[in-house]
């Protein structure tokens, strides 16, 4: 827990003097001091102050006094010792017979008790505002750090481990060198100039594919703007590598609240490495409480006003491997967007894939392509109900004589009433911009009433605009209210908006873009409609020539005659008593 405090040094009120307290003031006089009487099998008594001098005091058990000794005291402020300064580097393992050293036994002294809690290091595995990461070991360290940074080089960015880190050390000075080989052809940029310890965040793209503008960066954010060479369509993307620390992340939060200014109603997506799980479920084991970290990411994500993509895959992103047991998972990986990036990108989903040798999962977002919109099903508006025409319609189908039993003349109806519904649904026409050329005109007719406030013709044009925009702002609340499925807040409040970045958010929830059948096969995209047909038709069976006639011992135990009838008797009234 990191405490702060105010400290004031001590100062002395009689010579008002700071550096010692009115006690050790060298004004004050001194006091004689306490004598003690050591009797000596109660019969001898002597002067303590000249006996005490010379000679050592022996108590009645045998013990021996030692006097303290007198040492000078300091005058002025008490200034502490400079802390080390630290840095973390790659370590090798240790060899076999090598004793590993008590940390405790640091040369670093401190004359304020408190002031160990300030000894925070801001970069560390997992997240230190919630548990205690436990020293690990794992096997691959080694050969992750072969033909790797120095360990007496002083530049270089990752997440240190109390043993070794098993993530990618890249020098800044090696920087265009090793983007080079892995890029290739692809343009490349990265935040090292933001850091002091190297390179955080590095970002490739293919520039046959995407314009990309660099907006802004910091030490744990990048922000590109990308354009799609293909359609035009604009992105706004984050790239994060947060903090460990807590504290330091608020400059994270901070950042990305001041960029939701710049972004407004365009896509914007989210991705990255956030150090800090989001809610309780995305721990394994730990606290059930939610701690500040957890919190401030919460309030962040509200102030944003995004949500986490729909992902398929892994849950936990990061794993902490100890020497034995389980250990921890967390999901601290993430990939976000805001409603328009799942308006204009509805098919767009995350995969999570297995992070084999590595402490983190590789995540991937997936944007498809923009596919054309298959034909969709007859979905009744129930604003209709309050249409005049509603009830004509569905009477006259419902007079029709249909042929057969109950419940195939209520099927047949309902299918023959699609058609008259459908036409009644396509006179309303656009409701939203329905609403929005009544608003336009209401505007206008008001800005002639102010001009001429007693024109008879302007204020009934008023009144009749008014009335249809009314109409028109209940039904379009009606309409959102059915598709979002959302409870209604407040009576006569018009919540257009909220409405629709719940139906576009619940739309992005629901919809299945990957999907695994029993055998292992990753399905996607148009392949999952299949894969579900294919499923269905192993489970319910395949269609054959049936014979309806079944043979005679095909039953064994038959009723007799009277049974037969008497099962088949009319339900008397006394009976349903």
């Amino acid at each position: 827990m990191y405490v702060e405090y105010e400290w004031y040094p001590n100062r002395c009120f009689k010579c008002c003097v700071f550096g010692h307290s009115v006690e050790t003031c060298p004004q004050t006089p001194k006091k004689p001091a306490n004598v003690k009487r050591v009797a000596q099998n109660d019969k001898v008594q002597v002067h303590e102050n000249r006996y005490a001098k010379k000679y050592p005091v022996i108590d009645e058990d045998g013990y021996q006094g030692v006097p303290s000794r007198k040492v000078a005291r300091k005058q002025g402020f008490q200034v502490n010792k400079q802390k080390a300064k630290f840095e973390y580097r790659p370590v090798s393992a240790k060899p076999k017979g090598e004793v590993k050293k008590d940390s405790s036994s640091s040369g670093v002294e401190s004359k304020n008790p408190f002031a160990a809690l300030n000894d925070i290091e801001d970069d560390g595995v997992g997240d230190s505002d919630s548990e205690e990461v436990v020293e690990v070991y794992n096997e691959t360290n080694d050969f992750m750090l072969q033909n790797s940074k120095k360990p007496n080089d002083k530049q270089g960015a990752s997440t240190p481990s109390p043993v070794g880190s098993n993530e990618s050390h890249v020098d800044i000075h090696n920087l265009n060198k090793v983007c080079s080989s892995v890029f290739r052809r692809w343009e490349w940029t990265s935040n090292g100039s933001s850091c002091q310890k190297g390179t955080r965040i590095i970002a490739g793209w293919d520039p046959g594919i995407f314009y990309v503008i660099l907006l802004a960066q910091s030490s744990q954010v990048m922000h590109f703007q990308i354009i799609f060479k293909q359609d035009k369509k604009l992105l706004f993307c984050s790239v994060v590598y947060a903090a460990n620390y807590y504290i330091t992340r608020r400059e994270l939060w901070q950042h990305l609240s001041k960029h939701k200014v710049l972004v407004g109603n365009n896509p914007w997506v989210i991705l990255g490495d956030f150090n800090s799980a989001l809610n309780l479920d995305d721990k394994s084991m730990g606290a059930s409480n939610i701690s500040p970290g957890m919190r401030e990411f919460q309030e962040c994500v509200l102030d944003i006003e995004v949500f986490d993509i729909n992902s398929s895959g892994m849950h936990f992103t990061w794993n902490q491997k100890p020497k034995e047991g389980v250990g921890l998972l967390k999901k601290i990986d993430r990939i976000m967007g805001n409603t328009p990036f799942v308006d204009i990108f509805p098919n767009s989903v995350a995969f999570f894939h297995p992070n084999r040798l590595s402490d983190h999962c590789p995540c991937l977002l997936k944007i498809p392509a923009t596919e054309k919109r298959k034909h969709q099903s007859f979905k009744f508006a129930n604003f209709l109900v309050y249409k005049p025409g509603f009830i004509e319609a569905v009477k006259k189908v419902w007079d029709n004589n249909v042929e057969g039993v109950q419940q195939f003349q209520l099927v047949k109806k309902l299918r023959i009433l699609k058609r008259p519904l459908r036409a009644l649904l396509f006179q309303q026409g656009n409701l939203h911009k329905k609403v929005e050329t009544l608003r336009g005109e209401l505007d206008a007719i008001q800005r002639e009433i102010d001009r001429s406030p007693f024109n008879l013709i302007l204020h009934d044009q008023e009144s009749r605009i008014t009335a249809e925009f009314q109409e028109a702002c209940l039904d379009e609340e009606r309409f959102l209210k059915q598709k979002s499925k959302v409870d209604w807040l407040r009576a006569g409040d018009s919540n257009t908006a909220f409405f629709h970045a719940s139906l576009k958010s619940r739309n992005h929830a629901t919809r299945i873009e990957v999907i695994m059948n029993s055998e292992g096969e990753m399905f996607e995209g148009d392949n999952v409609s299949k894969a579900f047909v294919t499923h269905y038709e192993k489970f319910h069976g395949s269609e054959d020539d049936l014979v309806l006639r079944p043979s005679y011992d095909l039953f064994s135990n038959k009723l007799n005659a009277n049974d037969s009838i008497y099962m088949i008797r009319p339900v008397t009234c006394e009976e349903v008593r």
